[in-house]
C-alpha cells in the first residue's frame, strides 16, 4: 500500500524511514514500518518514486507499506511508536490513501567517487571508484560527472587494482573529484506485527553474531 502524506507544522519530532508509525484509517489501526518517498513526476503517471531518508515538512511525501488494503481516498492519520512505550498522541502527519500497487519502483540514488592521479588535458587516470576491473567494465556506459561540473565516460581499466582512465568534455584538475551517480532499488521493510500484534521483535543480528553464527553451523 502506499499513503500521500502531508507533515504538521506543530511537530518537530524527526521521523527517519522504516520507523514504527501507527496509521489510523478509519476505523482500522495499523502499526507498520513505512519507507518514505518523493514522487519524481507528480503531474503525471510515473512509477518510479525516490527514497527519503526522513519524513520531511516542505512537501508531500509517499508512505509506502506491507499492511492490509485500504480503500482509496481513506483519509490517514499517523503517529509515531517506540518500542515498549504508548503512541506519541502528537500528529505527525495527515493524508489519504493511494491505490495499491506492487509495480511501484523506489529508488535510492548513491553517489560512488573516485580521485584523478593523473591529469593530462581532458584525460585522467582515476583511482578509489573502483577495485577490480570487472566492475570498471560493468558500469562502463555510465556517465561520470566532476565537482567542478564536468562530464566524462569511462574509456579503459589500467591494471589490477581499480584504476581506469577516463575523457571529459574540458580540462580537468587535480584537485577535483570524479563522481559516479548509480540507483538502486528499495523495498518496504517487512513487520510481523502489522498482522500479529503478539509477534516478537525482530532480533538486529550484528556482522559479528552472524559470522559466529556461521562458524558454529560449519
Amino acid at each position: 500500500m502506499h499513503f500521500k502524506l502531508k507533515r504538521t507544522l506543530e511537530n518537530t519530532e524527526i521521523v527517519p524511514s522504516k520507523s514504527t508509525m501507527e496509521f489510523n484509517c478509519g476505523f482500522r489501526r495499523l502499526v507498520v514500518r513505512p519507507t518514505f518517498s518523493m514522487e519524481l513526476n507528480a503531474a503525471g503517471k510515473n512509477d518510479k518514486f525516490r527514497y527519503m531518508r526522513f519524513l520531511r515538512k516542505d512537501m508531500n511525501v509517499i508512505a509506502s507499506c506491507y499492511c492490509p488494503f485500504v480503500v482509496q481516498p481513506c483519509k490517514i492519520i499517523t503517529f509515531t511508536k517506540q518500542e515498549g512505550l504508548p503512541v506519541n498522541m502528537d500528529v505527525v502527519a495527515s493524508g489519504i490513501a493511494l491505490p495499491p500497487d506492487p509495480l511501484k519502483v523506489i529508488l535510492k540514488r548513491i553517489v560512488l567517487t573516485g580521485y584523478p592521479l593523473r591529469c593530462h588535458k581532458k584525460r585522467a587516470t582515476v583511482r578509489y571508484m573502483f577495485f577490480d576491473p570487472k566492475d570498471i567494465k560493468y558500469f562502463r556506459p555510465v556517465e561520470l560527472y566532476t565537482q567542478a561540473g564536468l562530464r566524462g565516460r569511462i574509456k579503459t581499466s589500467l591494471g589490477t587494482h581499480g584504476l581506469m582512465k577516463c575523457h571529459f568534455n574540458d580540462h580537468i584538475k587535480q584537485s577535483d573529484v570524479v563522481c559516479m551517480p548509480l540507483y538502486r532499488r528499495v523495498y518496504p521493510q517487512w513487520y510481523e506485527k502489522t498482522w500479529n500484534p503478539t509477534a516478537a521483535e525482530p532480533i538486529k543480528k550484528s556482522k559479528v553474531t552472524f559470522e559466529n553464527e556461521q562458524m558454529a553451523t560449519d
